[in-house]
C-alpha cells in the first residue's frame, strides 16, 4: 500500500514537472517571438528612417577609420528624400539618365565608405556610390565607365587640409557635389549596358517588347539590375511564367513583379516600387 502510494506520488510529481517544463517552454517561446517581432519592426523602421532622413556632415573618429588625424566629412549635406516628387508611373522617365536619377533619389542614395561610416548599419556593403557597390559589384569597375567612375571618386573623396592638418572626406550620403552630374552619367552608361545584357540573357524578343513597352515594368527591371543578376533572373522567371500562362496586361504583370520583389531578400524596396508603379 505504502509502495503504491509512493509510486503514485512520484508519477504525479513527474507529470507536474513535465507540465511545468512545457509551460516554461511555451512562455519562453512566446517571449522570444515577441522579442523577434519587435526587433524586425525596429530594423524596418530604422531602414525607413535611413531612406528618408537627411545625411548631414559625418565626423569619423580616427580610431574607427584607422587614420591618425581626426577625420571630418565635407559638404555632406544632401536633400531629404527624393529630389523629385515621383509618385506614380506617369512620372517615371523612359530614358536611362532619368531612370538612373530616379533609382538614386528613391532607393540608393549617395556615398558610403565602410572605413569611415561604420555606424551606418550598411552590413556587408563595400564602398558604395549611387548604389554601385565596389565590393559586390566589382565586375562593373572593370568596364570603361566603371573604371572612370571609381577613379573620379578616388581622386576626390578625401584630401588633407594643409591649414589644420586634417583629412577632409566625403560624408555618408554625399551626392558628389560638383561631380554629381559626371558621376550620374557614368552610372547611367554602365547600368544601361548591364540592363540590356540582363534583358538579353533572360527574355526572348517578344517578352522584351512587352516589358520595354511599359515604363513601369521597364523601370522595375532596370532597378533589378542594381539588385543583381540573380535577383533579375528570379524576377524575370515570374514574369515569363505569367506571360506563358496568358497574362499580358501591363498592370497585372506589374502586380506580379511587385509580388516577386516583396517575397525576395530585397523586399524592403517593394513598397516604394509599388507606389511608383501604381500597384
Amino acid at each position: 500500500m505504502k509502495q503504491n502510494l509512493k509510486e503514485e506520488i512520484e508519477r504525479n510529481i513527474e507529470l507536474m514537472n513535465v507540465k511545468l517544463n512545457e509551460d516554461i517552454l511555451d512562455k519562453i517561446s512566446s517571449l522570444a517571438k515577441s522579442a523577434y517581432d519587435k526587433l524586425v519592426d525596429t530594423i524596418d523602421n530604422f531602414f525607413d528612417d535611413e531612406d528618408d532622413d537627411v545625411k548631414k556632415d559625418t565626423n569619423v573618429d580616427s580610431k574607427e577609420s584607422g587614420i591618425e588625424n581626426k577625420v571630418n566629412s565635407v559638404d555632406s549635406e544632401v536633400k531629404k528624400g527624393s529630389s523629385k516628387n515621383f509618385s506614380q508611373s506617369s512620372d517615371i522617365p523612359n530614358d536611362f539618365n532619368g531612370m538612373t536619377e530616379l533609382v538614386i533619389d528613391v532607393f540608393e542614395g549617395g556615398y558610403y565608405n565602410p572605413d569611415w561610416h561604420r555606424k551606418s548599419a550598411m552590413g556587408d556593403s563595400g564602398e558604395t556610390m549611387f548604389g554601385i557597390d565596389r565590393k559586390h559589384g566589382s565586375y562593373l569597375e572593370r568596364t570603361p565607365e566603371g573604371s572612370e567612375f571609381w577613379k573620379l571618386v578616388d581622386d576626390n573623396k578625401a584630401e588633407f587640409d594643409k591649414s589644420d592638418g586634417k583629412l577632409k572626406t566625403w560624408g555618408h550620403g554625399y551626392d558628389g557635389g560638383n561631380l554629381k552630374d559626371r558621376l550620374l552619367k557614368l552610372v547611367s552608361k554602365m547600368m544601361e549596358k548591364a540592363f540590356e545584357r540582363n534583358m538579353d540573357n533572360n527574355f526572348d524578343s517578344e517578352t522584351k517588347k512587352i516589358i520595354l513597352s511599359d515604363k513601369g515594368l521597364k523601370f522595375n527591371f532596370y532597378y533589378a539590375t542594381w539588385n543583381g543578376s540573380g535577383y533579375f533572373r528570379d524576377f524575370a522567371s515570374k514574369i515569363k511564367t505569367a506571360i506563358k500562362n496568358g497574362v499580358t496586361s501591363p498592370m497585372e504583370l506589374r502586380e506580379i513583379a511587385i509580388d516577386a520583389r516583396r517575397k525576395s531578400k530585397v523586399g524592403r524596396s517593394a513598397g516604394k516600387m509599388a507606389s511608383l508603379l501604381d500597384v
